[in-house]
């Protein structure tokens, strides 16, 4: 059997499964939607075509592709990644004052910079801190600034490196800062 068969076998199968998982267990369900995902990205990236049962069958997955990456979209954070001044406070600051979350700043200075920056925005946002957290009931979602920092405070240890799993990545560039002036 050739690698085309095989993805195609492996596809097919896993497809297979998740109407036979519909709804049964979610965890699992996840696990095989990433299965038939990695195939149909191995498609792609070799220019197969691995749908031996045609249009309905392909129309079909990608509906299930569709409802896995809505679902993944809400599941996990988005992640915002650029050196010093490239604006992600900045797009943190928007995304609070249009969802209406909090930010959770790593100490009282953050804090204090954030809300700086907010008001220099012309935003009216809540800026709370590991200890406004204890203090406080339960949240059910905040965004945090400067995440290394955060755990780096929580775990009080130097962190070298971190992988983070997101379907919803932002990569921004450094913003030289007489260009930073000219938009606030």
């Amino acid at each position: 059997m050739n690698f085309k068969q095989q993805l195609i076998n492996t596809k097919m199968e896993y497809l297979d499964r998740l109407t036979k998982l519909k709804h049964v267990n979610p965890q699992q369900r996840g696990v095989e939607e990433r299965i038939v995902l990695v195939c149909d990205s191995i498609e792609k990236d070799l220019g197969l075509t691995a749908n031996p049962e045609g249009e309905k069958a392909q129309q079909g997955f990608n509906n299930l592709t569709v409802r896995s990456s809505e679902r993944d979209l809400q599941r996990f954070p988005s992640v915002y990644i650029g050196p010093r001044k490239s604006g992600r406070s900045t797009q943190l600051i928007n995304l609070s004052a249009e969802k209406g979350i909090p930010i959770l700043a790593h100490n009282s200075y953050m804090k204090s910079y954030l809300l700086r920056l907010a008001k220099d925005m012309g935003k009216s946002i809540e800026i709370i801190t590991l200890k406004d957290l204890e203090d406080r009931s339960f949240r059910t979602e905040v965004i945090i600034d400067e995440v290394q920092l955060m755990l780096e405070t929580i775990m009080r240890i130097k962190i070298r490196a971190v992988s983070v799993t997101t379907y919803d990545q932002h990569n921004l560039e450094h913003i030289p800062y007489d260009e930073l002036e000219k938009n606030l």
